[in-house]
């Protein structure tokens, strides 16, 4: 399988994108996402585009 490398603009590797890359490789045949898993990882990938606050 091939390794993906595609990263947002702030570094932090886009999941999703790579995981509808390696279920078109494989054809969907193995793999089954929950909706919950899959809404789980769109929370990660906006709150990854999210402007950071730091508070010292």
């Amino acid at each position: 399988m091939d390794n993906y490398t595609t990263k947002s603009d702030n570094g932090i590797a886009t999941v999703v994108q790579e995981v509808v890359a390696d279920f078109s490789v494989l054809q969907q045949k193995h793999f089954n996402v929950s909706i919950d898993t899959a809404n789980s990882i769109l929370r990660i990938e906006q709150l990854a585009k999210q402007q950071q606050t730091w508070i010292a």
